[in-house]
């Protein structure tokens, strides 16, 4: 169901940005949205750059979804270690 999200998300977040703007709360909660579905399926790096998108610009609104954003990337970081150890 990742690719049903998203196929309904990135189109979301060109519209937002679009409408919005690319530093508006409504693109960076598309954006996490968005980057955690690329973090349950597993394309981290791309994951990543998304999720730290959505965190500047929940920081720099010094809004409060910014926790659930560094959640999603403590998640992240978690993930990655987890597929290094896996590695060694």
């Amino acid at each position: 169901h990742y690719a049903e999200a998203k196929l309904l998300l990135e189109p979301s977040l060109k519209a937002a940005e679009a409408y919005y703007g690319k530093n508006h709360l409504e693109t960076a909660k598309i954006l996490n949205l968005l980057g955690n579905v690329y973090l349950l399926e597993g394309h981290l790096a791309t994951a990543e750059s998304i999720l730290l998108q959505a965190l500047s610009i929940f920081q720099q609104q010094n809004h409060p979804e910014s926790y659930i954003c560094l959640e999603n990337l403590a998640k992240l970081k978690y993930e990655t270690f987890a597929q290094s150890e896996k590695q060694n």
